[in-house]
């Protein structure tokens, strides 16, 4: 099997290079977790920084409500796995979401505090709801939802996202993500190419 190489460097030392150079360049961290491949290799790697220089990282997993109860198993191990240096933002806010399940009702709210008798699962006991954050709003979208929390992370602080691109649909979080008013984004990318 061929190893990608860009530059001559292979995709993991790269990858580990730019890490390491946004824990230098930057005060505080943070990752927005999705559970998938890609997010969990970026979350190993960025814990793998963070605990060589003795730092807490701030992790931001939105959880939907209806997912795959496997994925919802794996964010937690990772959340355990790394409990002594994450800042854990595990979100359950009732926010729109599209729904692919039918024609009539184009959208759903997840965590629907009216609806709570049919949620898919109970909310986990940890997670962070909508009093927990001050831009918190019942119902809002989910764009929205990125959009606050990206400013809302530190804004005293200068400060750098870490995020995953597996596939196209990313991009579009990426763009309402560089709305915020961060100094810096890191796009550390499973393909190897820096965006």
């Amino acid at each position: 099997m061929a190893i990608k190489r860009y530059h001559n460097v292979s995709v993991l030392d790269a990858s580990r290079k730019r890490i390491s150079e946004t824990f230098d360049n930057t005060e505080r961290q943070y990752i927005a977790f999705s559970g998938g491949k890609d997010s969990s290799v970026m979350f190993h790697l960025v814990m793998e920084e963070a605990i060589k220089r003795n730092k807490k990282i701030g992790v931001m997993f939105i959880d939907l409500e209806a997912q795959y109860s496997e994925t919802i198993s794996h964010a937690k191990e990772m959340f355990q796995m790394y409990r002594h240096n994450i800042d854990p933002h595990w979100i359950c806010v009732p926010m729109l979401l599209r729904n692919a399940v039918t024609n009539y009702e184009p959208r759903w709210k997840a965590w629907d505090e009216e609806k709570k008798d049919i949620w898919v699962r109970e909310k986990p006991l940890f997670a962070k709801g909508i009093k927990d954050y001050p831009f918190g709003m019942d119902g809002m979208e989910f764009e929205s939802l990125l959009f606050y929390l990206a400013n809302g992370m530190d804004k005293a602080r200068k400060q750098q996202g870490l995020l995953e691109l597996g596939h196209k649909k990313a991009f579009t979080d990426i763009v309402l993500l560089l709305l915020g008013k961060r100094k810096t984004l890191c796009l550390a990318v499973a393909d190897g190419q820096q965006r």
